[in-house]
């Protein structure tokens, strides 16, 4: 009887040692495939990042952009403003005619050249454009008298 046990167990373990070694090769493709699966989503989340930092990078071109627009408007409403404040100076006879002045402004920074027919209009005129908002300083120094 031993001898049929044994043949018994032989029948029996044989075959599960035998799922066993197909369970290590499914455990080994099963593993292949997670660590596939990983890479592509490690991959997918690398290109995610990139997109991201892309739109980053692209929404701050752009508010850099917007800014530099934002100040060269105001830099033209400043300089038209300058115009109007010294050609009201003229009308009213707070400088004197004969005038020929050019104005421009760069970040805030108003600077008037050209002629006047006295030096006290120069103080005039500085002081008719620092007043306008958005105004940091007013550059006179290239006012020439006639």
């Amino acid at each position: 009887m031993k001898t049929g046990l044994a043949i018994a167990f032989i029948a029996i373990i044989l075959p599960l040692g035998a799922y066993a070694g197909a369970a290590d090769s499914v455990g080994e493709g099963i593993s292949d495939i997670v660590g596939g699966v990983g890479d592509a989503v490690k991959d997918v989340g690398k290109g995610v990042g990139d997109g991201v930092s892309d739109i980053g990078n692209g929404v701050g071109d752009a508010f850099s952009s917007n800014k530099a627009k934002n100040t060269t408007t105001e830099d033209t409403t400043i300089t038209k403003a300058a115009n109007t404040n010294i050609k009201i100076l003229a009308e009213n006879n707070n400088i004197k005619p004969g005038y020929n002045l050019q104005t421009a402004t760069v970040n805030g920074v108003v600077v008037i050249s050209g002629e006047v027919t006295e030096a006290a209009d120069i103080n005039t005129i500085r002081n008719a454009v620092v007043v306008i908002p958005g105004v940091k300083s007013v550059n006179t120094q290239n006012i020439k008298i006639k």
